[in-house]
């Protein structure tokens, strides 16, 4: 149970963390960074957003519920998350990633 609350909280500080970084991007887009987010819109941004938040909000929820299959689910779905994600943005904008930045 201790693991389960460090999980949860752990999550909890993701989806904050996620928070701050829509909320900035949205409203002070011209800060510079120390790493560009190939994301040139909100609609893009959302999108961007959509899949970690959706499954940190699982995660979330999942530290409450009890049910057996829901946690290795939503585990298996974060782990397939980033390379899909990946995958699919390097389509969209035919970006290519080199050492941490965009080209």
């Amino acid at each position: 149970s201790i693991l389960v609350v460090s999980s949860c909280l752990s999550v909890l500080s993701t989806l904050l963390e996620l928070s701050a970084f829509a909320k900035l991007r949205a409203s002070r887009p011209e800060l510079e960074r120390p790493f560009a987010v190939p994301v040139q819109s909100r609609a893009g941004l959302a999108l961007f957003l959509f899949f970690p938040f959706v499954i940190g909000s699982v995660s979330f929820v999942s530290c409450f519920v009890g049910g057996g299959f829901m946690l290795p689910v939503v585990n298996s779905l974060g782990l397939l998350g980033g390379p899909l994600s990946y995958i699919a943005l390097r389509r969209c904008t035919g970006a290519r990633y080199h050492h941490g930045a965009v080209r």
